[in-house]
Protein backbone atom coordinates (compact mmCIF):
# COMPACT_ATOMS: atom_id res chain seq x y z
CA UNK A 1 0.00 0.00 0.00
CA UNK A 2 1.19 3.38 -1.00
CA UNK A 3 0.13 6.12 1.17
CA UNK A 4 0.03 9.72 -0.09
CA UNK A 5 0.30 12.41 2.77
CA UNK A 6 -1.21 14.85 0.68
CA UNK A 7 -4.77 16.44 1.08
CA UNK A 8 -6.92 16.24 -1.71
CA UNK A 9 -10.59 17.74 -2.13
CA UNK A 10 -13.91 16.04 -2.99
CA UNK A 11 -17.36 16.21 -2.98
CA UNK A 12 -19.39 12.69 -1.27
CA UNK A 13 -21.71 10.87 -3.76
CA UNK A 14 -22.96 8.22 -2.09
CA UNK A 15 -23.01 7.56 1.95
CA UNK A 16 -24.01 4.24 3.13
CA UNK A 17 -23.76 4.18 6.95
CA UNK A 18 -19.51 4.48 7.65
CA UNK A 19 -18.53 3.68 4.28
CA UNK A 20 -18.42 6.85 1.51
CA UNK A 21 -18.06 7.23 -2.10
CA UNK A 22 -16.08 10.70 -3.07
CA UNK A 23 -15.18 11.68 -6.32
CA UNK A 24 -12.39 13.75 -6.64
CA UNK A 25 -12.86 17.08 -7.62
CA UNK A 26 -9.36 17.53 -9.73
CA UNK A 27 -8.52 14.12 -11.11
CA UNK A 28 -12.37 13.09 -10.71
CA UNK A 29 -11.52 9.88 -9.87
CA UNK A 30 -14.36 7.61 -7.78
CA UNK A 31 -12.65 7.12 -4.47
CA UNK A 32 -14.30 4.50 -1.18
CA UNK A 33 -13.60 6.23 1.83
CA UNK A 34 -13.60 6.25 5.74
CA UNK A 35 -13.80 8.65 8.69
CA UNK A 36 -10.82 9.56 10.82
CA UNK A 37 -11.37 8.34 14.14
CA UNK A 38 -11.34 12.06 15.87
CA UNK A 39 -13.74 13.44 13.06
CA UNK A 40 -15.89 10.98 13.61
CA UNK A 41 -16.76 12.01 17.28
CA UNK A 42 -15.82 15.91 16.82
CA UNK A 43 -18.76 17.70 18.62
CA UNK A 44 -21.16 15.45 17.55
CA UNK A 45 -23.72 12.45 18.60
CA UNK A 46 -23.83 11.41 14.97
CA UNK A 47 -23.54 7.92 13.60
CA UNK A 48 -22.83 9.32 10.23
CA UNK A 49 -21.66 13.34 10.33
CA UNK A 50 -20.95 13.31 6.94
CA UNK A 51 -23.23 12.96 4.02
CA UNK A 52 -24.40 13.40 0.78
CA UNK A 53 -23.07 16.47 -1.24
CA UNK A 54 -20.29 17.75 1.46
CA UNK A 55 -17.10 18.81 0.41
CA UNK A 56 -14.71 16.88 2.10
CA UNK A 57 -10.92 16.64 2.75
CA UNK A 58 -9.13 13.22 2.74
CA UNK A 59 -5.68 11.57 2.56
CA UNK A 60 -5.70 9.26 -0.54
CA UNK A 61 -4.11 5.75 -0.59
CA UNK A 62 -3.40 3.73 -3.81
CA UNK A 63 -3.99 -0.10 -3.51
CA UNK A 64 -2.91 -2.53 -6.55
CA UNK A 65 -3.28 -6.01 -7.15
CA UNK A 66 -4.58 -7.85 -4.40
CA UNK A 67 -4.94 -5.12 -1.81
CA UNK A 68 -7.90 -3.74 -4.51
CA UNK A 69 -9.52 -6.88 -4.79
CA UNK A 70 -9.45 -7.41 -0.64
CA UNK A 71 -10.79 -3.80 -0.42
CA UNK A 72 -14.17 -5.00 -2.91
CA UNK A 73 -14.49 -8.08 -1.09
CA UNK A 74 -14.70 -5.82 2.09
CA UNK A 75 -17.08 -3.42 0.06
CA UNK A 76 -19.75 -6.33 -1.24
CA UNK A 77 -19.87 -7.65 2.91
CA UNK A 78 -20.87 -4.29 3.96
CA UNK A 79 -24.02 -3.59 1.54
CA UNK A 80 -26.35 -5.34 3.82
CA UNK A 81 -25.43 -3.56 7.06
CA UNK A 82 -24.92 -0.28 4.48
CA UNK A 83 -28.68 -0.27 3.52
CA UNK A 84 -30.47 -1.60 7.07
CA UNK A 85 -28.13 1.46 8.70
CA UNK A 86 -28.99 4.37 6.39
CA UNK A 87 -32.31 5.35 7.57
CA UNK A 88 -30.28 5.70 11.01
CA UNK A 89 -28.02 8.09 9.73
CA UNK A 90 -28.78 11.58 12.47
CA UNK A 91 -27.01 14.73 13.31
CA UNK A 92 -27.48 16.81 16.27
CA UNK A 93 -29.39 19.52 16.99
CA UNK A 94 -27.62 22.68 17.09
CA UNK A 95 -25.68 23.23 13.23
CA UNK A 96 -26.16 26.49 13.00
CA UNK A 97 -28.25 27.74 10.48
CA UNK A 98 -27.06 31.54 10.17
CA UNK A 99 -23.27 29.81 9.03
CA UNK A 100 -25.26 27.84 6.65
CA UNK A 101 -26.52 31.19 4.93
CA UNK A 102 -23.47 32.95 5.34
CA UNK A 103 -21.91 29.87 2.91
CA UNK A 104 -23.99 30.68 0.21
CA UNK A 105 -22.13 32.16 -2.01
CA UNK A 106 -19.01 31.17 -0.60
CA UNK A 107 -18.54 27.76 -1.38
CA UNK A 108 -20.33 27.76 -4.73
CA UNK A 109 -17.10 27.72 -6.78
CA UNK A 110 -15.90 24.44 -4.91
CA UNK A 111 -19.03 22.48 -6.59
CA UNK A 112 -18.88 24.10 -9.67
CA UNK A 113 -15.11 22.70 -9.93
CA UNK A 114 -17.38 19.19 -10.73
CA UNK A 115 -17.80 20.12 -14.16
CA UNK A 116 -19.77 17.42 -16.43
CA UNK A 117 -19.43 15.53 -13.25
CA UNK A 118 -18.34 12.17 -15.30
CA UNK A 119 -16.15 9.81 -13.27
CA UNK A 120 -12.64 9.15 -14.63
CA UNK A 121 -11.82 5.61 -14.78
CA UNK A 122 -8.57 5.29 -12.83
CA UNK A 123 -6.23 2.32 -13.29
CA UNK A 124 -5.86 1.90 -9.58
CA UNK A 125 -8.26 1.64 -6.76
CA UNK A 126 -8.35 4.81 -4.76
CA UNK A 127 -9.29 4.31 -0.95
CA UNK A 128 -8.61 7.11 1.80
CA UNK A 129 -9.40 8.66 5.16
CA UNK A 130 -12.03 11.64 5.36
CA UNK A 131 -10.26 14.22 7.45
CA UNK A 132 -12.03 17.70 7.65
CA UNK A 133 -15.24 18.60 6.44
CA UNK A 134 -16.03 22.32 4.51
CA UNK A 135 -18.46 24.58 6.19
CA UNK A 136 -21.99 23.45 4.18
CA UNK A 137 -23.90 26.59 2.44
CA UNK A 138 -26.99 24.91 2.93
CA UNK A 139 -28.66 21.88 3.61
CA UNK A 140 -31.75 19.48 3.86
CA UNK A 141 -32.58 18.98 7.31
CA UNK A 142 -36.02 17.16 8.91
CA UNK A 143 -36.53 16.00 12.74
CA UNK A 144 -35.64 12.32 12.93
CA UNK A 145 -39.09 9.79 13.73
CA UNK A 146 -37.75 8.33 16.78
CA UNK A 147 -36.02 11.02 18.75
CA UNK A 148 -37.88 14.27 18.77
CA UNK A 149 -34.12 15.57 19.76
CA UNK A 150 -32.33 13.99 16.81
CA UNK A 151 -32.02 15.11 13.49
CA UNK A 152 -31.21 13.66 9.79
CA UNK A 153 -29.21 15.52 7.34
CA UNK A 154 -30.41 13.98 3.90
CA UNK A 155 -28.20 16.00 1.87
CA UNK A 156 -25.94 19.07 1.60
CA UNK A 157 -24.83 21.93 -0.64
CA UNK A 158 -27.81 21.72 -2.90
CA UNK A 159 -28.39 24.54 -5.73
CA UNK A 160 -31.67 23.40 -6.37
CA UNK A 161 -34.46 21.02 -4.66
CA UNK A 162 -37.03 19.23 -6.93
CA UNK A 163 -39.89 17.87 -4.73
CA UNK A 164 -41.59 15.07 -6.39
CA UNK A 165 -45.31 15.07 -5.50
CA UNK A 166 -48.56 12.72 -6.64
CA UNK A 167 -52.06 13.16 -6.05
CA UNK A 168 -52.84 9.69 -6.51
CA UNK A 169 -51.53 6.51 -5.88
CA UNK A 170 -50.35 7.55 -3.68
CA UNK A 171 -51.59 10.71 -2.40
CA UNK A 172 -48.62 12.96 -0.94
CA UNK A 173 -49.80 15.24 1.81
CA UNK A 174 -50.12 19.09 1.45
CA UNK A 175 -48.65 19.16 4.95
CA UNK A 176 -45.47 16.84 4.36
CA UNK A 177 -45.44 19.63 1.19
CA UNK A 178 -45.29 22.19 3.25
CA UNK A 179 -42.92 21.46 5.77
CA UNK A 180 -40.36 20.28 2.95
CA UNK A 181 -40.92 24.33 1.46
CA UNK A 182 -40.16 25.28 4.98
CA UNK A 183 -37.22 23.86 5.65
CA UNK A 184 -35.94 24.63 2.03
CA UNK A 185 -36.84 28.04 2.50
CA UNK A 186 -35.00 28.44 5.93
CA UNK A 187 -31.39 27.41 4.01
CA UNK A 188 -32.34 29.41 0.98
CA UNK A 189 -32.53 26.44 -1.76
CA UNK A 190 -34.85 26.56 -4.27
CA UNK A 191 -37.97 24.07 -4.90
CA UNK A 192 -39.53 23.47 -7.88
CA UNK A 193 -42.34 20.94 -7.19
CA UNK A 194 -42.84 18.48 -9.84
CA UNK A 195 -46.11 17.56 -9.81
CA UNK A 196 -46.18 13.68 -11.44
CA UNK A 197 -48.43 10.79 -12.91
CA UNK A 198 -50.53 13.66 -14.41
CA UNK A 199 -51.59 11.05 -16.96
CA UNK A 200 -53.42 9.59 -14.21
CA UNK A 201 -55.50 12.34 -13.64
CA UNK A 202 -58.78 11.82 -15.95
CA UNK A 203 -61.96 12.39 -13.72
CA UNK A 204 -63.39 15.59 -13.65
CA UNK A 205 -62.79 15.42 -9.69
CA UNK A 206 -59.16 14.73 -10.19
CA UNK A 207 -58.83 17.45 -12.72
CA UNK A 208 -60.09 19.94 -10.10
CA UNK A 209 -58.09 18.73 -7.39
CA UNK A 210 -54.91 19.12 -10.17
CA UNK A 211 -56.15 22.92 -10.98
CA UNK A 212 -56.73 23.88 -7.20
CA UNK A 213 -52.99 21.87 -6.38
CA UNK A 214 -51.36 23.91 -8.79
CA UNK A 215 -53.73 27.40 -8.24
CA UNK A 216 -52.49 26.79 -4.36
CA UNK A 217 -48.29 26.49 -4.95
CA UNK A 218 -47.86 29.07 -7.37
CA UNK A 219 -49.65 31.66 -5.78
CA UNK A 220 -47.19 30.61 -3.00
CA UNK A 221 -44.36 31.77 -5.08
CA UNK A 222 -43.50 28.40 -6.36
CA UNK A 223 -42.95 26.79 -9.93
CA UNK A 224 -45.22 23.56 -10.75
CA UNK A 225 -43.98 21.42 -13.65
CA UNK A 226 -46.58 18.93 -14.43
CA UNK A 227 -45.62 15.81 -15.41
CA UNK A 228 -45.83 12.03 -16.44
CA UNK A 229 -42.63 10.50 -15.73
CA UNK A 230 -43.33 6.94 -16.52
CA UNK A 231 -43.96 8.61 -20.46
CA UNK A 232 -41.17 10.59 -20.20
CA UNK A 233 -43.59 13.70 -20.37
CA UNK A 234 -42.91 17.14 -19.38
CA UNK A 235 -46.69 18.36 -19.76
CA UNK A 236 -46.79 21.77 -18.49
CA UNK A 237 -44.74 24.71 -16.48
CA UNK A 238 -46.59 26.78 -14.11
CA UNK A 239 -44.75 29.84 -12.95
CA UNK A 240 -44.91 30.61 -9.46
CA UNK A 241 -46.01 34.21 -7.99
CA UNK A 242 -42.97 36.95 -8.54
CA UNK A 243 -43.10 38.79 -4.84
CA UNK A 244 -40.26 40.77 -5.87
CA UNK A 245 -37.78 39.58 -3.32
CA UNK A 246 -35.03 38.55 -5.29
CA UNK A 247 -35.36 34.84 -4.71
CA UNK A 248 -34.14 32.73 -7.36
CA UNK A 249 -37.47 30.39 -6.34
CA UNK A 250 -38.61 30.74 -10.09
CA UNK A 251 -37.35 28.30 -12.50
CA UNK A 252 -38.12 31.35 -15.38
CA UNK A 253 -34.78 32.62 -14.54
CA UNK A 254 -33.39 29.47 -16.43
CA UNK A 255 -35.20 29.93 -19.23
CA UNK A 256 -38.38 27.60 -19.21
CA UNK A 257 -41.29 28.66 -20.79
CA UNK A 258 -45.07 29.09 -19.56
CA UNK A 259 -47.53 26.78 -21.48
CA UNK A 260 -44.86 23.73 -22.71
CA UNK A 261 -46.96 22.19 -24.89
CA UNK A 262 -48.17 18.18 -24.55
CA UNK A 263 -45.29 15.35 -25.66
CA UNK A 264 -42.69 17.83 -24.85
CA UNK A 265 -40.57 14.97 -23.20
CA UNK A 266 -38.26 16.25 -20.61
CA UNK A 267 -35.43 18.35 -22.37
CA UNK A 268 -36.84 21.86 -20.65
CA UNK A 269 -36.55 19.65 -16.99
CA UNK A 270 -32.94 18.70 -18.37
CA UNK A 271 -32.08 22.10 -18.81
CA UNK A 272 -32.81 23.09 -15.42
CA UNK A 273 -31.24 20.37 -14.07
CA UNK A 274 -27.86 21.53 -16.13
CA UNK A 275 -24.66 22.76 -14.08
CA UNK A 276 -26.48 22.21 -10.74
CA UNK A 277 -26.36 19.93 -7.88
CA UNK A 278 -30.03 18.85 -7.89
CA UNK A 279 -32.39 17.13 -4.66
CA UNK A 280 -35.07 14.94 -5.89
CA UNK A 281 -37.38 14.14 -2.53
CA UNK A 282 -40.56 12.89 -2.02
CA UNK A 283 -42.42 10.32 -0.27
CA UNK A 284 -41.87 6.59 -1.78
CA UNK A 285 -43.91 5.32 -4.61
CA UNK A 286 -44.44 8.83 -6.52
CA UNK A 287 -42.10 7.99 -9.03
CA UNK A 288 -38.75 9.58 -8.15
CA UNK A 289 -36.67 6.63 -9.63
CA UNK A 290 -38.66 6.44 -12.67
CA UNK A 291 -38.10 10.18 -13.36
CA UNK A 292 -34.20 9.81 -12.78
CA UNK A 293 -34.17 6.68 -15.34
CA UNK A 294 -36.66 8.97 -17.64
CA UNK A 295 -33.78 11.95 -17.46
CA UNK A 296 -30.98 9.61 -18.37
CA UNK A 297 -31.66 6.35 -19.16
CA UNK A 298 -28.01 4.73 -18.65
CA UNK A 299 -27.73 5.64 -15.10
CA UNK A 300 -28.66 2.15 -13.18
CA UNK A 301 -31.75 3.24 -10.85
CA UNK A 302 -34.29 0.52 -9.66
CA UNK A 303 -37.41 1.09 -9.82
CA UNK A 304 -40.82 -0.24 -7.78
CA UNK A 305 -44.05 -0.69 -7.42
CA UNK A 306 -46.68 0.99 -5.72
CA UNK A 307 -48.97 -1.91 -3.30
CA UNK A 308 -51.88 -2.64 -4.02
CA UNK A 309 -53.12 -3.18 -0.95
CA UNK A 310 -52.41 0.44 0.90
CA UNK A 311 -51.66 2.02 -2.19
CA UNK A 312 -48.50 3.70 -1.12
CA UNK A 313 -44.59 3.60 -2.11
CA UNK A 314 -42.23 0.51 -1.43
CA UNK A 315 -38.67 1.61 -0.54
CA UNK A 316 -36.31 0.87 -3.64
CA UNK A 317 -34.09 3.60 -2.85
CA UNK A 318 -32.43 2.74 0.93
CA UNK A 319 -29.41 5.32 0.99
CA UNK A 320 -28.86 9.18 -0.66
CA UNK A 321 -26.68 8.68 -3.93
CA UNK A 322 -25.04 11.16 -6.44
CA UNK A 323 -26.07 10.68 -10.17
CA UNK A 324 -23.83 12.38 -12.99
CA UNK A 325 -25.91 13.73 -15.82
CA UNK A 326 -24.85 13.24 -19.20
CA UNK A 327 -25.57 17.11 -19.99
CA UNK A 328 -23.50 18.11 -16.85
CA UNK A 329 -24.50 18.74 -13.20
CA UNK A 330 -25.59 15.75 -10.36
CA UNK A 331 -28.97 14.33 -9.46
CA UNK A 332 -29.25 13.33 -5.58
CA UNK A 333 -31.57 10.68 -5.35
CA UNK A 334 -33.21 10.26 -1.64
CA UNK A 335 -35.15 7.51 0.17
CA UNK A 336 -39.08 8.09 -0.12
CA UNK A 337 -39.65 9.97 2.89
CA UNK A 338 -42.66 9.35 5.02
CA UNK A 339 -42.78 12.20 7.26
CA UNK A 340 -40.76 15.54 8.06
CA UNK A 341 -40.46 16.72 10.99
CA UNK A 342 -38.75 20.25 11.64
CA UNK A 343 -35.89 20.90 13.42
CA UNK A 344 -34.15 23.99 14.64
CA UNK A 345 -36.72 26.92 13.75
CA UNK A 346 -38.35 28.91 16.72
CA UNK A 347 -41.91 29.35 16.37
CA UNK A 348 -41.56 33.72 15.85
CA UNK A 349 -39.61 32.47 12.51
CA UNK A 350 -41.70 30.17 10.59
CA UNK A 351 -44.09 32.65 9.33
CA UNK A 352 -41.16 34.06 6.88
CA UNK A 353 -40.98 30.88 5.37
CA UNK A 354 -44.25 30.89 3.96
CA UNK A 355 -44.04 33.34 1.48
CA UNK A 356 -47.21 34.29 0.90
CA UNK A 357 -47.37 34.97 4.63
CA UNK A 358 -44.13 36.52 4.67
CA UNK A 359 -45.19 39.15 2.06
CA UNK A 360 -48.72 40.10 4.10
CA UNK A 361 -46.67 40.48 7.25
CA UNK A 362 -45.88 44.43 7.33
CA UNK A 363 -49.55 44.69 6.38
CA UNK A 364 -50.58 43.89 9.96
CA UNK A 365 -51.20 45.99 12.98
CA UNK A 366 -48.80 44.58 15.33
CA UNK A 367 -44.93 44.27 14.17
CA UNK A 368 -44.54 40.75 16.37
CA UNK A 369 -48.26 39.22 15.05
CA UNK A 370 -48.55 35.62 15.26
CA UNK A 371 -50.87 35.41 12.92
CA UNK A 372 -52.87 33.14 14.74
CA UNK A 373 -55.42 36.05 16.89
CA UNK A 374 -54.27 39.50 17.05
CA UNK A 375 -56.68 41.44 15.52
CA UNK A 376 -55.88 43.91 12.15
CA UNK A 377 -54.13 40.82 11.41
CA UNK A 378 -53.28 41.07 7.76
CA UNK A 379 -52.64 37.21 7.45
CA UNK A 380 -56.31 36.80 8.68
CA UNK A 381 -58.22 39.23 6.72
CA UNK A 382 -56.41 37.57 3.30
CA UNK A 383 -57.53 34.56 4.17
CA UNK A 384 -61.40 35.45 4.99
CA UNK A 385 -61.02 37.40 1.39
CA UNK A 386 -59.59 34.11 0.11
CA UNK A 387 -56.16 35.07 -0.87
CA UNK A 388 -54.24 32.75 1.38
CA UNK A 389 -54.77 28.44 0.39
CA UNK A 390 -56.74 27.54 3.92
CA UNK A 391 -54.41 24.25 3.46
CA UNK A 392 -51.05 25.98 3.84
CA UNK A 393 -52.46 28.52 6.46
CA UNK A 394 -53.03 24.97 8.07
CA UNK A 395 -49.78 23.74 7.86
CA UNK A 396 -48.52 27.09 9.49
CA UNK A 397 -50.51 26.15 12.82
CA UNK A 398 -49.50 23.24 13.20
CA UNK A 399 -45.84 24.01 12.89
CA UNK A 400 -46.63 26.43 15.49
CA UNK A 401 -48.04 23.89 17.59
CA UNK A 402 -45.05 21.14 17.08
CA UNK A 403 -43.10 24.15 17.89
CA UNK A 404 -44.85 24.74 21.36
CA UNK A 405 -45.03 21.24 21.91
CA UNK A 406 -41.66 20.17 21.47
CA UNK A 407 -40.65 23.17 24.31
CA UNK A 408 -42.19 20.96 26.70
Amino acid sequence: MISEKQMHTAIVIKATGSCYTLHDLASKATVEARLRGKLRLSGSRSTSPVVVGDIVDYEPEVLTGDQASTVSADDASNKNEIQSNETASETTVGEDRSIASAQLSSDKAETEALGSGAPAAPATRMTGTIVALHPRRNYIIRRASNLSKESHIIAANIDRAFLVVSLVYPTTNNEFIDRFLVTAEAYHIPVTILLNKSDLYNTPELEQQRDAFIATYTHAGYDVIEMAAARGDMLQFWAGRDFGDGSSRSGRACGLEVGVSVGEGLDPLRKLLRGNVNLLSGNSGVGKSTLIRAIDPTLDVRVGEVSDVHHKGKHTTTFSEMYPLEDGGWLIDTPGIKGFGLIDLEGAEIARYFPELFHLAPQCAYYNCTHTHEPGCAVKQALERGEVSPSRYESYLKLLEDDEKYRR
